[in-house]
């Protein structure tokens, strides 16, 4: 009885960090249970969509998002997972699916950012400035000073789309909404993404339960915890189709 009615499909649309793509989400994939149809969603410009144009502005990318997702829905249940920038993104998408659809996700997940009333708006990021955090940012996630330097082809065809994320997540305004997220939330976070604790100001945004869920490593955790990240979310979405 409970394998059947655990059997029931449903959907977590993924949404990746600056400059990633749909296949970051490949090794999380491997850990996930059968009965989750994982959904990873491309930005225009990167992954499988690297012949469109790139978006202009955080709305259009909001818009864009939320659309795919809408034109994926089946009826069944669905999640949305936000990794570090996609969190802002999966924030804001909620509310466009809210405002073009009857229909409402059953969990969202939050990885590696802070709640978006605490997001920093900079100023504009140069192309040689972005180069110079992606190239940090892969030494972070394993790659070493090894692959920097002999890759430095693969890291030209990804600056460019790092620096347009960079530039339309510096460009984020936060506006408080006139009603709160109406389903449960969980915060996946590392030490090093709690700064000042700000990552539990994420409760306030819910009208219904917020999870914590702290991992180990560091901002790129999906690429070091990646099976405990994949345990967290079939725990909580066994335990949202239980309900």
């Amino acid at each position: 009885m409970v394998r059947n009615k655990y059997m029931k499909a449903i959907q977590l649309f993924c949404l990746p960090y600056a400059g990633g793509s749909s296949f970051m989400f490949e090794p999380v994939q491997t850990y996930m249970r059968e009965w989750i149809e994982v959904i990873p969603i491309d930005y225009a410009g990167h992954g499988l969509r690297i012949m469109e144009d790139f978006y202009t502005d955080f709305q259009q990318m909001v818009s864009d998002v939320a659309t795919q997702i809408i034109e994926r829905l089946n009826g069944k249940p669905f999640a949305i997972l936000g990794y570090s920038m996609g969190s802002l993104i999966a924030y804001e998408v909620y509310y466009e699916i809210c405002k073009r659809t009857e229909r409402r996700p059953i969990h969202l997940f939050f990885a590696a950012h802070v709640p978006p009333d605490f997001h920093i708006r900079t100023e504009e990021l140069t192309y040689a400035l972005a180069s110079k955090r992606l190239e940090a940012n892969l030494v972070t996630m394993g790659g070493g000073n090894v692959l920097v330097q002999h890759h430095r082809e693969l890291l030209e065809m990804i600056t460019p789309r790092y620096h347009i994320d960079l530039t339309l997540y510096s460009n984020y305004l936060y506006c408080m909404k006139e009603n709160l997220i109406e389903a449960n939330i969980t915060i996946i976070f590392s030490e090093e993404d709690n700064k000042n604790n700000q990552m539990y100001e994420w409760s306030k945004h819910t009208s219904k339960f917020c999870l914590f869920q702290k991992v180990k490593g560091n901002h790129f955790f999906i690429n070091t915890e990646t099976e405990e990240m994949a345990k967290i979310l079939n725990r909580v979405l066994i335990t949202e189709l239980s309900i």
